[in-house]
């Protein structure tokens, strides 16, 4: 993954949702007209992966700036144990 700015860019993140909400949109339209089932799987991918970008987004800034905060506060355990619960949350989602 891309070094991305520690900013985030929240106008980003909602042009991403509404196009992922558009994306989904789409494929229920898709399922009531009876398309075929590889081309609702291909969309489903897409709506899945454009989802999972927006999940690392959020992760990247998360682990930038929360972090940054904590080591300037001096809890080193307290960062470790809300960044590794961080990542374990986002790791799950792709099971």
């Amino acid at each position: 993954m891309k070094e991305e700015p520690t900013d985030l860019d929240i106008e980003a993140i909602h042009r991403r949702l509404h196009k992922i909400i558009g994306q989904c949109n789409g494929i229920s339209r898709m399922i009531d007209r009876k398309a075929a089932c590889a081309d609702i799987i291909l969309q489903v991918s897409a709506a899945k992966s454009a989802l999972h970008r927006v999940g690392q987004l959020l992760l990247v800034h998360h682990l930038k700036e929360c972090a940054r905060d904590g080591v300037a506060k001096g809890d080193a355990e307290e960062i470790i144990r809300r960044e590794t619960k961080a990542v374990d949350y986002f790791c799950r989602l792709e099971d």
